[in-house]
């Protein structure tokens, strides 16, 4: 939240159409805040429901964001029923083109191999299922690196 000026000034500047944000510490009590980073875009996101406000133990949970520019809500719509609270989706729609799959994702941090596997599982099924009916794009923090050897 403390780079929300920034982000704003960053959109305006660069003209994005389309913005992913992943956040440890955006909590369902603090959504309302995503609407007030820059007045020209909507928002969609995901939140973690099992996180404690108050407690301690946050790392590597919170919640996903993607911000749109209003003039393009014709052409977006939020994609339902996404079974991760660690994704979020929406479908771009355009003349003469194929639809847009883009799914903003915060994957877990804690070492836990078993529920990195899950959201992996869930990524796999999304991308079976909408790369059927056009191009599908991951983005966001995969909280992982690639050894090169």
């Amino acid at each position: 939240m403390s780079s929300a000026y920034s982000l704003s000034a960053y959109l305006e500047s660069y003209d994005i159409d389309v913005a992913l944000i992943t956040e440890h510490k955006l909590f369902q009590h603090s959504t309302h805040f995503l609407s007030c980073i820059n007045e020209s875009y909507a928002h969609i996101q995901s939140v973690d429901l099992t996180i404690d406000q108050y407690g301690s133990a946050k790392c590597g949970k919170g919640g996903t964001a993607i911000l749109y520019k209003k003039s393009l809500k014709h052409c977006i719509s939020a994609i339902p029923d996404i079974a991760s609270n660690r994704i979020t989706g929406i479908e771009l729609r355009g003349r003469d083109i194929d639809p847009v799959y883009i799914f903003c994702v915060y994957m877990p941090s804690d070492n836990n191999v078993e529920v990195y596997k899950e959201v992996l599982s869930d990524l796999q099924a999304l991308y079976s299922f909408y790369n059927l009916h056009g191009t599908v794009v991951f983005a966001g923090d995969f909280n992982s690196h690639i050894n090169e050897k």
